[in-house]
């Protein structure tokens, strides 16, 4: 009887010990995933604020209108109050040469900055901007202002023509980081207990914020998710009675968490490399497959490869004419009827307002222009539908195929310039800048 009884309890310790192990792995593994998903969601916040932006800084119109023209009452509808609308930013500024204000248009959450206040943080901003490489030259910040913390993104206006940023221009929106942003937060990404803090004293789950200069802004804490506190009182009864049961359960709640940790993950990728409004790849994913397309077809003794640039023609004008929610219908239904001319294989992707781009893996140029052809002609017999109303869009198609270019940035841009050669040529016509090059031969 001693014997069963010190085999009886160590069996129960051993598998209550099993089960603190798996308690304190689960607890960790959702700590973990926390802080990952906070991550994950700055990093869409910033990606979301960076695609507002760029609306407006690769936007020919936008800088007349703002640098050139300074019609407020453009700026009003179109970069003030529709950005503050739509998406929630608390301000909009615009500088010229000198660093003078063009116009500062402001929430009512924000009604205490003057561009006094703004003038450093975009100081810093346009001085990061100037030493990036990349096409757009966006960037992104934290700075205090006074007693609150803004996320601001800026870069400067970008000639749609010969893609140079205008010296001396810059546009920055801002978003104040308050409890109702953080709220926003909490709900979007599922997050819990989001706060702004200026101490890291007494924070168990927290990332500290900096500013671009490298200054510390503040700390940003969650309420740590402990899924053993929920279940520790009635599994402990359990293993005193069943311990092999209570070592099954705990096995299968930690298979539980694990998948739905797998499927969240593969729910924030998707919305990373997704276009927010089309639904098609956005342009940093797109870029990523296609230099993979690109390597893929070196490899290959049969070098085929193709690349579509589709550019709606006179686009701007609809959003001038219906608004901009007509527009992004009209982008919407754009990708749809772009799907049902494309193969299983292609790829779509929005690579600007209303530029789009094909990868065509395995197509030569004669193929290409196929399809390219079959598309247009979709476009062109498919009108959007909108309040009742017939919007009529056509679309300029440019080709590149693959001709021992160095990279897949060579290709997408010889696209873009037969692209560009079909919008002089008239429009709603497929140019391959093969083609294009040995007429200008």
């Amino acid at each position: 009887m001693r014997t069963i009884t010190w085999l009886l309890f160590v069996m129960v310790v051993s598998v209550f010990g099993c089960l603190v192990y798996f308690l304190n792995s689960l607890d960790s593994l959702a700590a973990d995933e926390l802080s990952h998903r906070v991550q994950l969601a700055l990093q869409l916040e910033k990606r979301n604020a960076r695609d507002s932006l760029e609306e407006y800084s690769f936007w020919d119109e936008a800088y007349q209108k703002i640098e050139v023209e300074r019609d407020l009452a453009w700026v009003a509808k179109n970069s003030g109050d529709y950005l503050m609308d739509k998406h929630d930013f608390d301000f909009s500024v615009a500088i010229t040469r000198g660093d003078q204000e063009v116009y500062l248009i402001r929430s009512s959450d924000a009604k205490t900055i003057n561009y006094n206040d703004l003038k450093q943080p975009l100081l810093e901003m346009m001085a990061v901007s100037k030493q990036l490489n990349t096409e757009k030259k966006l960037t992104n910040g934290l700075f205090r202002i006074g007693q609150d913390v803004y996320h601001i993104v800026g870069g400067p206006f970008i000639s749609e023509q010969n893609k140079q940023a205008r010296e001396g221009t810059y546009l920055a929106l801002g978003k104040r980081i308050d409890t109702d942003y953080l709220s926003e937060l909490e709900n979007d990404y599922q997050l819990f207990g989001l706060n702004l803090n200026n101490s890291a004293d007494g924070l168990v789950s927290y990332k500290t914020l900096y500013s671009p200069s490298g200054g510390i802004i503040g700390y940003l804490s969650w309420q740590p998710h402990v899924p053993s506190k929920a279940i520790i009182p009635s599994i402990t009864l359990i293993t005193i009675l069943f311990a092999f049961l209570i070592t099954a359960v705990t096995m299968y709640i930690l298979k539980k968490e694990q998948v739905s940790r797998e499927e969240y993950e593969g729910q924030l990728f998707e919305e990373a490399t997704t276009d927010s409004l089309t639904k098609v790849k956005n342009r940093r994913y797109f870029m990523m497959m296609g230099v993979n397309e690109f390597n893929t077809c070196n490899l290959l003794e049969e070098k085929r490869l193709s690349v579509l640039v589709l550019d709606i023609d006179y686009f701007k004008s609809i959003n001038d004419k219906f608004g901009h929610s007509v527009g992004d219908k009209a982008l919407t239904h754009f990708t749809q009827v772009c799907r049902t001319g494309l193969r299983k294989a292609d790829i779509l992707g929005r690579i600007g307002g209303e530029e789009f781009a094909v990868i065509l893996p395995l197509t030569d140029a004669k193929k290409a222009k196929e399809i390219a052809n079959r598309i247009r002609v979709l476009i062109e017999k498919s009108p959007c539908v909108s309040h009742g109303k017939l919007i009529n869009l056509t679309v300029s198609i440019g080709i590149a195929a693959f001709n021992q270019q160095d990279t897949f940035e060579a290709m997408l841009e010889e696209a873009d310039k037969a692209l560009y050669n079909a919008k002089h040529q008239g429009r709603n016509q497929v140019i391959i800048y093969h083609d294009y090059t040995q007429e200008l031969g």
